[in-house]
């Protein structure tokens, strides 16, 4: 009996040997594209010295190493895991090599990036169908068991242009498409986009262009905080650059947002989307909106196809690079102005002579003293008034400084209509002046931000303003389908301010589900501007089940709640002095609408009861005034 043990010691511990003491006896390990470990161990196994050196991490030393090895696969991308056993605390390396004796190099080693103090390495850029070599320790010293997997981290199959993923048109950004740049490659081939600190990790969209030639693709935030975004034209192999964009998304001031006009209904365009400076890794949202043949806001100067009009002559004419400027990049404008575009807006003029001068003579108050760039251009009015078929008429006024200078339009013809756009240097806010001329139609109120909070009685609406220039009034509209929209209050403006000022209102027909808020800011001449739409979803949970709405009610009023398990729900409406004036009973499930007239009540205060046996009794607080 003891011959026989002792037989089977020496076959155990030559088995744990073969299975990978050394580089030439490694254990092979498959990549897959999800994790399926393997048992492991360094029990009963050395310190392996041979031209692989001494891991340099994790406190090497000469403790006990088991080894093992694997075929690149074609995405050259790997995360190799650890789990522990007995072995609690790993240290791991990882290695190219010639052979599994000559030309061994360590690429990187690991202590404890994986599972408590279990090791874990992330390779990017290897070799496809090369054999890399793994070696696993204890830390510091002794042996135990463990687990380990290496994954296949592939690249998404929207990873170059040619798998874009193909994305709708809609009236509206009411949903997003959720993106990822997880396990993304760079692209190769591809026009660099020029903005937006660009180096790897992209992933790519395409979109068919509407009849009306005219897009808006927006974004928002995801586990990526921000996003660049560039749109390509032409075949998914030789693709031209039309546009970039960093940071001009109204759902986020580090996330982009460009509108392109004039482009070629039915054509297809690319968009390439990336972490800013390949800084993240993780989610964002996308969407597409066909922002039809008005190319933009014809209520201000945002826009090419309704710019502000220049007329030479007057003193001067002051301005601002604002924030609530788009990226407005139609036709062919991006590759043939001299920068990337982010907040630029538009003035027109009428040559008076061959060449006109455009004296910046102040350039002031940037928010990052990056200034702000210009040129003058001709142009074609295309299919409902876009701008398309872009030709430099100036120099390119671009100093990267908030520095005054100068942009000279030149072989002009007398009589002709031309364009000045001015931009924000990376989206620069500065505030300009140009002498020499007057202008009309100036986007007249710079508005910070728009919001909405679901307060316990009713829907708060915020919004502050940066500055003021003939500001008569603000029309606020509310809708429960996010395509029309009713006024529910018009707030007075403050005429022409220079600091920052703060607007609310409160609205009380509220309801459960999503309402949709824009704010129109009307200026002296009649002239509108009109937000982004906003919404506040005010969900169906036991904190907010209840809701009474018009409050305060003339003619009626409705009062929603949420019935759950059948419950028997009464519904009783109190006077000040404690009087039952009206009571309704309820046994039906799920959201729950009851109306009721107010033509017996009195003008006052009155107090909605609701009461069941699962959540016990609610008061609601309303007003009748007719």
């Amino acid at each position: 009996m003891k011959k026989f043990i002792f037989t089977a010691s020496l076959l155990l511990t030559n088995m744990v040997f073969s299975q990978g003491d050394t580089p030439c006896t490694a254990t092979t390990l498959t990549p897959s594209t999800t994790c399926s470990y393997s048992s492991g161990t360094t029990v009963g196994l050395t310190f392996a010295t041979n031209s692989f050196g001494t891991p340099s991490c994790a406190s090497a030393g000469t403790a006990p190493d088991g080894w093992y090895k694997f075929t690149c696969p074609s995405s050259g991308n790997v995360t190799i895991t650890t789990t522990s056993g007995t072995m609690s605390d790993s240290g791991m390396s990882l290695y190219s090599a010639t052979n599994c004796t000559t030309g061994a190099s360590q690429i990187t080693c690991d202590d404890d990036s994986g599972p408590g103090l279990m090791s874990e390495i992330t390779a990017t850029g290897l070799t496809s169908g090369a054999v890399y070599y793994i070696r696993i320790w204890q830390y510091s010293s002794g042996t135990g068991t463990f687990s380990i997997c290496v994954q296949n981290n592939a690249p998404p199959a929207n990873d170059d242009p040619c798998g874009a993923i193909s994305l709708s048109t809609s009236s509206q950004c009411l949903s997003y498409t959720t993106g990822s740049t997880s396990n993304s490659t760079a692209s190769s081939g591809v026009p660099a986009p020029g903005c937006a600190s660009y180096s790897s990790r992209d992933v790519w969209y395409k979109v068919t262009v509407p009849s009306s030639g005219s897009l808006k693709i927006n974004t928002t935030t995801g586990s990526i905080t921000d996003l660049g975004m560039a749109v390509y034209s032409g075949a998914c192999g030789s693709l031209s650059l039309v546009s970039c964009d960093d940071n001009s998304s109204n759902n986020s001031a580090t996330m982009p947002l460009l509108i392109l006009s004039g482009q070629t209904g039915g054509a297809t365009l690319y968009i390439r989307c990336w972490a800013y400076g390949n800084a993240q890794v993780g989610t964002f949202g996308i969407c597409v909106m066909d922002y039809n043949a008005t190319c933009g806001n014809n209520a201000t100067n945002d826009y090419c196809s309704n710019p502000a009009i220049l007329t030479k002559g007057g003193s001067s004419f002051s301005s601002n690079t604002s924030s609530t400027y788009t990226t407005d990049s139609p036709s062919n404008l991006g590759s043939v102005f001299c920068g990337s575009i982010d907040n630029n807006s538009w003035y027109k003029f009428t040559a008076a002579a061959t060449t006109e001068t455009f004296n910046f003579t102040t350039v002031k108050n940037c928010v990052n003293a990056w200034g702000i760039q210009a040129e003058v251009y001709s142009l074609t009015a295309g299919s409902g008034g876009c701008c398309t078929s872009f030709s430099s008429k100036s120099n390119c006024f671009n100093p990267n400084a908030q520095v005054t200078g100068t942009v000279t339009a030149s072989g002009l013809t007398i009589g002709n209509s031309y364009y000045l756009m001015v931009d924000g240097q990376a989206g620069d806010v500065c505030d300009f002046t140009i002498s020499g001329w007057s202008a009309t139609g100036v986007l007249p109120v710079k508005l910070v931000y728009f919001n909405g909070l679901p307060e316990s009685n009713s829907n708060q609406l915020i919004w502050e303003t940066a500055s003021e220039i003939n500001n008569d009034y603000f029309s606020l509209k509310r809708s429960f389908d996010g395509v029309d929209f009713i006024e529910i209050q018009k707030i007075k403006g403050n005429g022409n301010s220079n600091v920052k000022l703060n607007y609310s209102f409160d609205d009380r027909e509220t309801r459960f589900g999503i309402v949709y808020y824009r704010l129109d800011q009307y200026d002296l001449n009649g002239n509108v501007e009109k937000s982004e739409i906003i919404s506040i979803d005010r969900k169906l949970e036991n904190s907010d089940f209840i809701s009474l709405y018009p409050n305060p009610s003339k003619d009626y009023f409705i009062v929603e709640f949420k019935n759950e398990d059948n419950q028997y729900c009464k519904i009783e409406i109190i006077d000040q002095m404690g009087k039952i004036i009206e009571e309704k009973v309820n046994k039906s499930e799920g959201l729950q609408t009851l109306s009721f007239e107010t033509k017996e009540y009195e003008n006052g205060l009155y107090f909605l009861k609701y009461s069941n046996d699962l959540v016990g009794t609610r008061i609601v607080e309303f007003v009748i005034n007719k």
